[in-house]
């Protein structure tokens, strides 16, 4: 049986996976030989080569996947201190005051980093506690505003052969709450924030666009999950809220639970406000949510509506969201409950009459009957 090998020039061989995505950042692996077979990293899929003539797969016993590389927590732990000249915490306690802000930094494990001043590390640390990886960023401790750094942990500590699998960021709260319904969106920056104005939802962070996978979605099994994706410029060729409706189509039916795609931002945004692709912390942000000093240190989360218009989202309409989302998981719970009775009746129906006679007559004589 011939094995396969794979490229190691990915991105160059392979411009595009098969799964359609991009291979700019190199998570389509290419077989020796093949532009269009291989692994993807993305979707998790291994792409066999067919025999042409035969119209059959070739006898291709192909590499196993690498194993998930994790970094050691106390590399992490060293990270969770200076917070004094961390850029970003200095940014949310501006915004949301100290308490708050510590609170979230604590919650998503936010650490600092040394390769620049004021940089800080988001961690992704997955449901099981293990560290994925480690999002080196700088920011404006003023605006709150990216500036142009970007590295990561594995890449700074030299970690020969690193096998960088990454989980949706803020993973590891999933098991503060096994029912509390999520929130997602992509970037980790905006989940903070919204986890200090929408506590009622654990938030997520995508890591951007191409940052939903089934893989990714496996510990979100029985959730309700809400999807905020950001706006897209007008003539982009791809609609961030297009294409996370079609992943999420993808992953319905191979992950049991509830997940819809939010088009609250898509409907009202401005042609301005998507040419500036805002997300929610932009609304967030730039529509005064900012809480007042004294509730800052009293830990109270602002109750400001998202937009300044006549369809903004109010108190009142949150608390109707949160009723619908209880709804939601009621339906669900109900609906995988006839699943199972289906489930159990088409199995039934598998099993042979003559069969199950046969097993009657077994536990009688077992059990004395």
């Amino acid at each position: 049986m011939e094995t396969l090998s794979f490229e190691k020039q990915r991105s160059r061989i392979a411009p595009l996976c098969p799964c359609g995505r991009s291979n700019k950042d190199g998570k389509f692996a290419p077989f020796k030989g093949f532009q269009d077979k291989g692994y993807c990293h993305s979707c998790g899929e291994t792409f066999i080569p067919q025999n042409k003539e035969e119209g059959t797969k070739k006898p291709f016993s192909p590499l196993p996947p690498k194993p998930i590389s994790y970094i050691d927590p106390k590399v992490l732990e060293a990270t969770l201190q200076a917070y004094e000249t961390n850029n970003f915490f200095l940014f949310l306690k501006s915004t949301f005051g100290k308490s708050l802000a510590m609170q979230a930094v604590e919650a998503y494990k936010i650490g600092t980093s040394t390769a620049r001043p004021g940089a800080n590390v988001f961690w992704y640390v997955d449901a099981k506690n293990q560290i994925r990886g480690g999002k080196i960023m700088l920011y404006n401790a003023s605006t709150g505003r990216r500036k142009n750094f970007f590295s990561w942990s594995h890449s700074r500590l030299k970690l020969e052969g690193f096998n960088l699998k990454l989980c949706l960021f803020g993973e590891h709260l999933l098991r503060t709450d096994p029912s509390k319904s999520v929130g997602i969106v992509e970037s980790e920056k905006t989940a903070m924030i919204a986890s200090i104005v929408f506590p009622e939802l654990i938030w997520l962070a995508s890591g951007g666009k191409e940052g939903l996978t089934p893989t990714k979605f496996e510990s979100l099994r029985n959730r309700n999950v809400f999807l905020f994706p950001d706006l897209t410029k007008p003539g982009d060729p791809k609609n961030c809220f297009d294409h996370w409706v079609k992943e999420i189509k993808k992953i319905e039916g191979i992950i049991p639970g509830f997940f819809e795609v939010s088009d609250f931002f898509e409907k009202r945004a401005s042609i301005e406000e998507k040419e500036a692709s805002l997300d929610l912390a932009d609304y967030i942000l730039t529509n005064d949510w900012k809480p007042e000093n004294e509730r800052n240190e009293q830990n109270e989360p602002s109750q400001k509506t998202i937009i300044k218009n006549d369809e903004s989202l109010s108190t009142r309409e949150i608390e109707s969201l949160r009723s619908r989302i209880d709804q939601r998981r009621n339906q669900s719970k109900a609906i995988w409950r006839k699943i199972k009775v289906v489930r159990n009746q088409i199995r039934n129906l598998l099993i042979p009459e003559e069969a199950i006679r046969a097993n009657k007559e077994l536990l009688k004589a077992v059990r004395g009957w």
